[in-house]
């Protein structure tokens, strides 16, 4: 898998043929979708868990998404953790406005 998307990546500007070429921008291309996706997906579990929403750790969440990439592939990860962040939005009922800022701000810290 290593040699699939990281072969050559070291001098982009190495003269190559026109097919390799367009495998290369392919590879490029899923290497930044895969990572800003993994952003994304991260920021909102970081918002759920903000809102009182999700009491899963960070070592849960983003063990099952690594988990959830390795096994079945990013597509299927992404959708994995989108169902979960999903079932915990409609499961749990809000917190106050008052109790959830004193929950993740006390004595100017932020809580993450």
């Amino acid at each position: 898998m290593f040699d699939v998307f990281f072969n050559n990546l070291s001098n982009p500007s190495a003269a190559v043929p026109l097919l390799y070429g367009a495998a290369k921008a392919l590879r490029y291309d899923h290497i930044a979708s895969f990572s800003a996706s993994a952003m994304w997906t991260m920021l909102s579990f970081s918002d759920l868990r903000k809102a009182g929403k999700l009491r899963a750790g960070w070592g849960r969440i983003i063990g099952m998404f690594a988990g959830a990439t390795l096994v079945a592939g990013p597509g299927a990860a992404m959708a994995m953790m989108w169902a979960w962040r999903e079932e915990a939005l409609a499961k749990r009922k809000d917190i106050p406005v008052e109790e959830n800022y004193n929950a993740c701000f006390r004595e100017g810290e932020i809580r993450i």
